[in-house]
């Protein structure tokens, strides 16, 4: 039988003390850098928070927060916040997509790219005028050429006049009307297969296929949709 002497003992347990063990937590710079490599996957969209977050489920049935990357829009409140929300809606709810993920924020929610078909959301909120680029994040040149293109055709955002930018961060009395001012009073929600448009007081308000957004009367008969009669006006 092998005997070991203490202090030979002593040296062994010295020696194991300094291996570089794994940690029994990720730090938060592990953790994003874990969600930065990770490969892109296919969910659908449950539910639009505002422009630039949507809830999406993967196949696997977990249910993930994502803060579209390079971009930024209205915080609630603010102009056009509403108008970015329901084009948002309108583009993913109910969809399939294609998510790459970019990195984590600091809310832990995955910053990711998002495609519907051969549509980027990103492209499509600044084309719209309704996002700035982030460029705090994104250098993305794609996106620096679209927005230059709306802040000239003054859409949306860019008709405020000065730097849109305070948006943001300060209470400002818009130069134009404020869309968003019939936009939070009324959200027509519009059935794809019956061509129907639902006010918020209709039973099938939120039915499966319910993912267009209109709001007004006007906007959803002028895409030829006809009002519902399972509502309580």
């Amino acid at each position: 039988m092998m005997r070991y002497s203490a202090g030979r003992c002593l040296v062994v347990l010295t020696l194991l003390a300094g291996l570089p063990w794994a940690p029994a937590k990720l730090s938060a710079e592990s953790r994003q850098a874990t969600h930065a490599v990770e490969t892109a996957f296919a969910a659908r969209v449950e539910h639009v928070v505002d422009g630039d977050t949507i809830d999406v489920r993967r196949s696997d049935g977990t249910l993930i927060r994502i803060r579209v990357h390079g971009i930024d829009c209205p915080e609630r409140g603010k102009p056009f916040s509403n108008v970015a929300r329901n084009f948002t809606r309108s583009m993913v709810f109910g969809q399939d997509i294609r998510v790459t993920p970019r990195d984590t924020d600091r809310y832990g929610r995955l910053v990711a790219q998002v495609r519907v078909g051969e549509r980027d959301l990103s492209e499509a909120l600044v084309e719209a005028g309704l996002a700035w680029q982030f460029r705090r994040y994104s250098d993305d040149a794609r996106l620096a050429s679209l927005e230059q293109a709306a802040r000239e055709a003054k859409r949306s955002l860019w008709q405020l006049g000065g730097d849109p930018h305070g948006v943001r961060d300060t209470v400002r009395r818009p130069l134009v009307a404020d869309p968003d001012a019939s936009a939070e009073a009324v959200e027509l929600h519009g059935n794809v297969n019956s061509r129907l448009y639902h006010r918020p007081s209709c039973r099938n308000y939120s039915c499966k296929n319910c993912t267009r957004v209109f709001s007004s009367e006007q906007a959803a008969e002028a895409s030829g949709f006809k009002a519902a009669k399972d509502c309580n006006f």
